[in-house]
């Protein structure tokens, strides 16, 4: 099995009040991004990484990949300004060989191997796979900041990444052109692509505010590692 690895890393990091994209803050003394790719670079099953790196901050990317040994990471590609710009912009460099790729945010450093695993060889049973975790507040739609409608939570699920799809549907799902999508798995379910639900690990949590990058630290110190 020949995977690829996106790593979108091309944020600006507006909610963390800093004027510095996240994925370079520190985590524990390593940069955000450093723990996904560190992953990345451990695990068989991925063969090689392309970072998409915010314009100008490409030398920043290319600086952690050296320092740290990061040799899956051959390609650092320029994002665009939306993520489904940075990702379409990294699927041109994909090489045609590729069975599947994984999209993964460069603000997620606490993906397990376990949980990459998993996905993986989930999106061999479909077009695709992601990482979810079933909802577990009462969510409510609104309108006006009025509640419209109380939503069943058991089918529900709280998406995450990496998702995991087969090279050519994804390409083909790009393609498409739904500028508008918020996830990966939308545009390749808008092209008849299923795609299936692993149920990962719910601390595999996305960087955007302070209060998370605290949060990081504390699940890294409760696993006992800091990278």
């Amino acid at each position: 099995m020949n995977v690829c690895a996106i790593v979108v890393a091309a944020g600006k990091g507006t909610r963390m009040g800093v004027n510095i994209n996240k994925v370079y803050l520190e985590l524990k003394g390593y940069p955000v991004l450093l723990y996904a790719l560190k992953l990345f670079q451990r695990s068989p099953l991925i063969k090689n990484i392309i970072i998409v790196a915010a314009e100008g901050q490409e030398a920043k990317a290319a600086e952690i990949v050296a320092k740290y040994g990061i040799s899956k990471a051959g390609l650092i590609v320029k994002g665009g300004n939306s993520r489904y710009e940075s990702v379409k912009n990294a699927l041109a460099f994909v090489e045609e060989k590729t069975d599947f790729v994984a999209v993964h945010d460069g603000a997620r450093p606490l993906l397990t191997e376990e949980d990459l695993v998993k996905v993986i060889y989930a999106a061999e049973s479909a077009d695709g796979a992601i990482l979810a975790y079933p909802m577990q507040d009462s969510i409510k739609q609104s309108e006006d900041l009025s509640v419209k409608k109380s939503l069943e939570r058991k089918e529900l699920w709280g998406a995450m990444t990496p998702q995991v799809f087969a090279f050519t549907k994804l390409l083909r799902a790009y393609e498409a052109g739904n500028e508008t999508a918020t996830d990966d798995s939308q545009l390749v379910e808008e092209v008849g692509g299923k795609v299936l639900i692993v149920e990962g690990r719910k601390d595999n949590l996305k960087i955007t505010t302070p209060l998370d990058l605290r949060l990081a630290e504390l699940i890294l110190e409760s696993r006992g590692a800091n990278k």
